[in-house]
Order: structure tokens, then C-alpha cells, then sequence
């Protein structure tokens, strides 16, 4: 980390492997709750868009590359988020990379946020990098859902709750692809 990223990049990790020691044992709404404000924090990763950060229109940084760099964009918040949760034991089948449109400011704009299920058939909770406030789906009027996914398995939104997979493809689930054989191969 401090040969590619520098000092900063460091105590960002640090302060990550921190935050996990505490929260090893805790219930999974402390994980959920501290997880999302700890990689919310500006001083942890600011937003920032991926031609200004990587040279390219869309890159899906790991988590260690944000944490070097101090900056990603939503997709970087919800990978850096999905991996330190299942680092903390939260079971993969709980958690969903969801594209939604966001209303900021009366404008609606593509935009990814990490949906946690406690169950199967619950009304997922959202972990946003817009807030820190975790609600409810249904409580969250300035999301739009489109697909969510996780490491198994590509979902239309609508159908996420049903359990019948899709084979409609994104580019977003194209990038999720290449992402994890990056990671099968031990390139992150």
C-alpha cells in the first residue's frame, strides 16, 4: 500500500483493519451501520468520478485501490462495503449490488447502492454513499431500482424477492464479471 498509494493510503487501511477488529462479534446492524458510515467518511474515500481518478469512463476499483487512492465512485463505495461485510462474516446471499436511479436535486441519475436482505422475502435495507442513514427500500421514495446481482447471480430487481434468475445482461454485471476473475486469478 505505501509503495503504490503513500502514508495516506496506509492509515486508511489501517483505520479499516481497525474498524473490523472492533466490529468482529458484533450484531450485523452494528456491521451494517459502521461499515456504511466508515466508508462514507470523506477523509476515507471522497467521491470522485472515474476518468479524474483511473483515466477511464467506468473502473471498478477494489477495495484496496479506493483506500489508496481516497477516492471512487459509487460502484468503488459498494465493492469496498460488499467485501468488508463478508470479511465480517455476513453471509453473501444477504447482500445485492443494486443499480438504481437516484434522485438528487430533482434530477434522476444512474447510481449503484448495496441492499442488504435479512430474509429471502424482507424489504431489503439500503447502505448508500449519499447517507448514512441505512433505511428500507420502501422508505427511500428517491430510488428507482433497476437489477441487483451479487457474486452468484444477475436479478431484475422485481424479481429479486422470487428468485428467478435473469439472463438479461449490463454492462454493469459485464464489469462485475470481469471484477471477480480478476479476483479468482489473485490480480486485486
Amino acid at each position: 500500500m505505501k509503495r503504490q498509494y503513500g502514508q495516506q493510503g496506509v492509515v486508511r487501511l489501517e483505520r479499516l483493519d481497525k474498524l473490523m477488529n472492533e466490529l468482529v462479534g458484533k450484531e450485523e446492524g452494528v456491521k451494517l451501520l459502521k461499515v456504511n458510515e466508515f466508508f462514507n467518511d470523506p477523509t476515507i474515500i471522497k467521491w470522485a468520478d472515474d476518468m479524474q481518478v483511473w483515466g477511464k469512463v467506468d473502473y471498478w476499483a477494489n477495495r484496496f485501490e479506493s483506500l489508496g487512492k481516497g477516492l471512487g465512485d459509487c460502484e468503488d463505495f459498494v465493492i469496498a462495503k460488499y467485501f468488508t461485510l463478508l470479511d465480517l462474516g455476513v453471509d453473501e446471499n444477504k447482500l445485492f449490488f443494486t443499480y438504481v436511479y437516484a434522485n438528487l436535486n430533482g434530477k434522476w441519475i444512474a447510481h449503484m447502492v448495496l441492499a442488504y436482505y435479512e430474509n429471502q422475502d424482507s424489504i431489503p435495507f439500503i447502505l448508500d454513499s449519499n447517507t448514512n442513514n441505512i433505511r428500507r427500500a420502501n422508505n427511500r421514495p428517491d430510488l428507482k431500482p433497476v437489477l441487483a446481482f451479487n457474486a452468484k447471480d444477475l436479478f431484475l430487481a422485481q424479481q429479486a424477492s422470487t428468485g428467478k434468475i435473469s439472463a438479461k445482461s449490463s454492462k454493469y454485471t459485464k464489469e462485475w464479471a470481469k471484477y471477480l476473475e480478476k479476483l479468482k486469478k489473485g490480480d486485486l
